[in-house]
């Protein structure tokens, strides 16, 4: 939109269907308004900034801004990008032209993204939700790269690609010493295992497949690194078909599409095993590393049996237990303008996701629901089972009140007799 610099979208509390990636709901009022003032300062022989020849320019900076957390003024992104002020007597710089405002109002969004880096934000539904697994998601974290390590050593695969945290060098570097592996850069720099080691991305292997894994990778190979990292070929299949003709944001719909049917327009229901869940990747919650190609994928679940069983060996059997029933819970990803929000019943992430107009959906159903989980209305939460107010304590008072009322109404006229009598006998003369 040609006014997107001054209006940005208004504020999220009033945006259109309560989702906060959409627009205000007054989307049109502020559109006339806007197009009154420009309208104005073009009869004033002024170039308003929704039509300016540096407007795409401006936009560019100030999302930099914003992606990397920075807020920016408008008046210093004029600066930045060298837009001339308009002098305060009126008229037009003559380094400036005046340019008709577009009929078109900006609702097509390019399918290659908006060029958001990778991040993921997450918000608890509550503190006791958040206590109970805030802990355990940062432990699942931690220990995966640990378990990458031990699915290569125990011959589940030849090849894993692991990301070492600052605080996890010395606990890597003695797992793989002790497994006897070999480890190298993803450029094909060898380490020794004494080495001091920097945080960042590591293959792991033995020296021939590290040495095979190099070639490949300088020959652009990505079927032979596939089949060395474990990747079924259907799911590696799966992965080249969306590089090479769609947008790797693109994957989870194209995953479901695969596994479900679409209820209603961009809105799909899928089931399937959680070790084939990919919708929480995002936080790194996965029992495998790829992409799985479908939500039922039967080679997927078998090579995630085989993860978790090296896991499980390997003294983390309570991660694994943590780790399948966060998979196991019912979720909804949904994504729209490229960013993406997926809730499940303790948290919801936001994260980024192929840019699209229309908002897609998809939602895994299950039956597993944590005790910590949100109560709510619509899915993935369930509401509260509450018992039936008929077999509450307050409401069987109340019969036995009424039963009683009833009682005494019926028997009214007989107990007036019996009081006029006792009125009437000698003991009360």
């Amino acid at each position: 939109c040609r006014f997107f610099l001054m209006c940005k979208g208004q504020c999220p509390g009033t945006a259109a269907h309560g989702d906060w990636r959409n627009r205000t709901q007054y989307c049109e009022v502020w559109m006339h308004l806007f197009e009154e003032f420009e309208s104005e300062l073009i009869s004033e022989g002024k170039t308003p900034l929704s039509v300016h020849p540096s407007r795409e320019a401006l936009e560019k900076v100030l999302l930099e801004h914003w992606m990397e957390g920075r807020p920016i003024r408008l008046v210093d992104a004029c600066k930045q990008v060298g837009v001339t002020a308009v002098p305060a007597s009126g008229g037009t710089p003559v380094t400036e032209e005046v340019v008709a405002p577009s009929p078109v109002r900006g609702d097509e969004v390019r399918r290659d993204g908006l060029g958001l880096p990778d991040f993921a934000r997450v918000v608890w539904v509550s503190d006791e939700a958040k206590g109970v697994w805030a802990p355990r998601l940062r432990r699942l974290r931690a220990v995966w790269p640990q378990v990458e390590v031990l699915t290569v050593a125990e011959g589940v695969r030849r090849c894993a690609t692991v990301r070492v945290d600052a605080d996890q060098t010395e606990t890597m570097a003695s797992l793989i010493r002790s497994r006897d592996l070999a480890v190298q850069t993803v450029t094909g720099e060898r380490l020794g295992v004494s080495s001091d080691w920097r945080p960042g991305v590591y293959v792991v292997g033995r020296d021939a497949d590290l040495a095979k894994f190099e070639e490949a990778r300088r020959a652009a190979d990505s079927q032979t690194l596939g089949q060395m990292m474990g990747h079924p070929p259907c799911c590696q299949a799966f992965l080249q078909r969306v590089w090479k003709e769609g947008n790797p944001q693109d994957a989870t719909w194209l995953a479901a599409l695969a596994s479900g049917r679409e209820e209603s327009p961009g809105r799909i229901q899928v089931e399937g095993p959680p070790q084939a869940n990919p919708l929480l990747r995002s936080i790194g919650i996965h029992a495998v590393p790829h992409h799985p190609c479908r939500f039922d994928c039967r080679e997927t679940v078998t090579l995630a049996d085989r993860f978790l069983a090296s896991a499980a060996q390997g003294e983390y059997a309570a991660e694994v237990e943590w780790l399948v029933e966060m998979l196991s819970w019912p979720a909804e990803w949904s994504a729209r303008f490229g960013i993406a929000e997926i809730r499940i019943p303790v948290l919801k992430i936001s994260t980024r996701a192929a840019a699209t107009p229309t908002e897609r959906v998809v939602q895994r159903q299950s039956e597993a629901y944590p005790a910590e989980g949100a109560q709510g209305v619509r899915f993935p939460y369930v509401r509260e089972n509450r018992p039936l107010f008929t077999l509450s304590t307050s409401y069987r008072r109340g019969l036995e009140h009424a039963r009683l009322q009833n009682a005494l109404v019926r028997c009214g006229p007989s107990i007036s007799a019996d009081r006029s009598a006792d009125d009437d006998s000698p003991r009360n003369a």
